[in-house]
């Protein structure tokens, strides 16, 4: 069964009453002490007193007032506490939403290293996403392209670093690698004499590998790998070379093949076959989205690294060429940063130079490593402070979430002990909300828990994984400040004890929810 949020509650109660359409809600500025504003006065150029007084025939509001223009909505202390109980018994969310097929493309890469830093913001972000979509029901196909064919230039030019003609993507791992390989005759003399294509491409997959056990540790699963070598084993490269040139999309120029991108709304038109006969990387790109735009879809999402926003124009005109109409969703995270002490440090996967995503972990660990790069918009650059997130203070973001569902949890193992030692009957009476003993606290804290809903649903519309951690950290700090202003076990006041219980088993659940939803954990201790 699926129920509405409040939210969508009061824009259905909202059109009935105005019998206006396209109503939005945002929520109320905190200064005014109101739940929901909206501007419908201003987009319907009305009176907002005649507006108002259609209103208060609702049974939600128990105040309504005009500002600016925009006109304040206070809910019922009662529909607030009718709808908190709703979500303490749901225990997971359950919201109504279009059904959609979605492939969610992200981490994929040249396996030519471990992925670094930079790269696990753009697989936590990924992952977070599909479980966000996947909790309101979506079908989500995780998907990582495998860039792993020996024609492709990256992979090339690793087996020339392997053959020690190259220092591209040297690494401390790599050379490791490298012996680790020769020693157990992966890496033998008759595969060494082999094409630096080939040594790459055998480099490759058992450096995938070991990205496959990372992934595993990081909780990073995938539906399906998409081998890019398999497009040309199959035939698939020639096959779509026929096809462009029967759409009339490719010309030759300076022994090269060029296709007609420019004219597909992409900057400039782009080499798909080099002089020396070999693919580009472009070319195993068309056949793969062709392949993904056939498999039936409704929706593509593609989570791509930063400085790709060329590449995200060559992927719009992609899908111009086979006319795919449903929506394509590309998202592009921009570059992080470590600092260490004082120091900053920037990272390039190429040089070698880069911080491993797997070395942070092991330095501050995987809950503090996906929060913080969960913690920031990807539309902006940031810092990664490793020494922030070895704090246990309220400095750290993901301690001071996982601390407060930690804090509600030994609350209930206090109040477990003391109920063994007194029967009182009021003690062992099942939690509720007293309404009378309501402090403006605790009504904040009842607010801000229903707001997970509206924060997971707008997300799954604007990818803003940065909008649930930010929910999170308001919700511990309401949960902090309240827990230190207020005693909750009461042992002199049973119904004030099962009251605040009933209240925080609530602020449990959201941390729990949310945390969950992001695929951090929710400690029980600290």
């Amino acid at each position: 069964m699926f129920a509405m949020t409040l939210k969508q509650e009061i824009i259905v109660e909202l059109k009935k009453l105005t019998k206006l359409k396209n109503i939005s809600l945002i929520k109320a500025p905190i200064h005014t002490g109101a739940n929901f504003a909206t501007n419908i006065a201003l987009k319907a150029k009305k009176n907002p007193e005649e507006i108002i007084k259609k209103l208060k025939k609702s049974k939600y509001f128990s105040k309504i007032e005009s500002k600016n223009g925009f006109i304040n909505l206070y809910i019922k202390q009662e529909e607030l506490i009718k709808h908190f109980q709703n979500f303490l018994l749901e225990k997971c969310l359950k919201l109504k939403i279009k059904n959609y097929k979605i492939n969610i493309e992200f981490l994929s890469s040249n396996p030519t290293g471990l992925p670094q830093l930079g790269n696990g913001r753009n697989g936590f972000w990924g992952d977070a996403l599909s479980n966000i979509l996947k909790a309101l029901n979506q079908k989500v196909i995780r998907e990582f392209y495998l860039n792993n064919a020996k024609e492709s230039r990256q992979i090339e030019n690793l087996g020339l670093t392997v053959l020690g003609k190259e220092k591209t993507y040297s690494s401390v791992y790599l050379k490791q690698k490298i012996k680790e390989l020769k020693k157990n005759k992966i890496l033998n003399e008759s595969v060494l004499k082999k094409e630096p294509g080939e040594i790459g491409r055998i480099m490759a997959n058992a450096i995938f590998s070991d990205m496959k056990i990372l992934f595993n540790k990081i909780n990073i699963k995938f539906d399906n790998v998409f081998s890019e070598d398999e497009l040309y084993s199959s035939g698939a490269i020639k096959q779509m070379l026929n096809v462009l040139q029967d759409k009339n999309l490719v010309y030759m120029k300076e022994e090269a093949l060029w296709i007609k991108l420019k004219e597909l709304g992409h900057t400039q038109d782009e080499v798909i076959v080099r002089g020396n006969g070999k693919p580009t990387y472009l070319m195993a790109d068309i056949a793969y989205h062709k392949d993904k735009f056939e498999r039936g879809f409704d929706k593509l999402i593609v989570v791509l690294g930063a400085d790709h926003h060329s590449h995200a124009s060559r992927l719009r005109a992609i899908a111009k060429i086979f006319n795919y109409k449903n929506p394509f969703d590309i998202l592009i995270t921009q570059l992080v940063r470590v600092k260490t002490k004082d120091k900053i440090s920037k990272m390039s996967k190429r040089l070698g130079t880069a911080v491993s995503l797997e070395a942070v972990i092991n330095e501050v660990g995987a809950d503090a490593t996906r929060f913080m790069l969960l913690s920031q918009s990807i539309d902006s650059h940031m810092v990664f402070d490793t020494e922030l997130l070895k704090e246990k203070s309220k400095d750290n973001p993901v301690y001071y979430i996982q601390y407060a569902y930690a804090r509600i949890s030994s609350i209930f193992v206090q109040n477990t002990k003391l109920k063994k030692q007194n029967t009182n009957k009021a003690q062992n009476a099942k939690h509720k909300l007293e309404t009378k003993l309501i402090k403006p606290e605790e009504l904040n804290l009842i607010k801000k828990v229903l707001e997970l809903p509206d924060v997971v649903l707008e997300i799954s519309k604007n990818y803003k994984i940065n909008l649930l951690t930010e929910y999170l950290s308001e919700l511990a700090k309401l949960f902090h400040n309240y827990y230190d202003k207020y005693k909750i076990i009461d042992e002199k006041n049973a119904n004030t004890t099962e009251s605040r219980l009933y209240l925080i088993s609530g602020v449990k659940l959201a941390l729990e929810q949310g945390l969950k939803l992001l695929g951090i954990n929710a400690p029980e201790k600290m």
